[in-house]
């Protein structure tokens, strides 16, 4: 299930967990600095108990792939730190922003709550793209 008060729940984000202007400008560095033909992402996560867990990326455009890729990197986290026990508010808030040509970057939310969990196929197939917390992955 996706939140609707995105507004809300992001206010709902401890202090600690808000990133920093210094973070937000080396993600972009990063997203910006990935090869011809790839897609770069940068993430990161803040987790700490009983508060929201707070998602952030960089991504490379604002399209309907990049925006879906999120919102399923999001869903993901919420059901990974759920199953590893982890003591979370029962809210999850994913922020990413992209480039945008009109202004230094565009951003876009998505959060969730409860426990919803994707099918079996959709796990694995989600979790062999985007890995498991504290291990970097390569996507292809």
């Amino acid at each position: 299930m996706l939140a609707s008060r995105p507004l809300e729940d992001l206010a709902r984000c401890p202090p600690g967990g808000r990133l920093t202007q210094a973070d937000l400008l080396r993600c972009l560095a990063e997203v910006a600095a990935a090869p011809v033909g790839t897609v770069g992402w940068q993430f990161r996560t803040y987790q700490q108990p009983n508060t929201p867990l707070i998602v952030f990326g960089a991504g490379p455009a604002v399209t309907n792939v990049t925006a879906n890729a999120f919102a399923a990197f999001v869903l993901l986290r919420h059901t990974q730190y759920r199953d590893l026990g982890v003591e979370l508010d029962d809210l999850t808030v994913g922020v990413v922003v992209t480039p945008s040509k009109v202004r230094p970057w565009d951003t876009s939310m998505v959060a969730t709550s409860g426990g919803w969990r994707p099918d079996a196929e959709t796990l694995g197939s989600w979790t062999a793209l985007w890995g498991v917390p504290g291990r970097p992955t390569k996507a292809a």
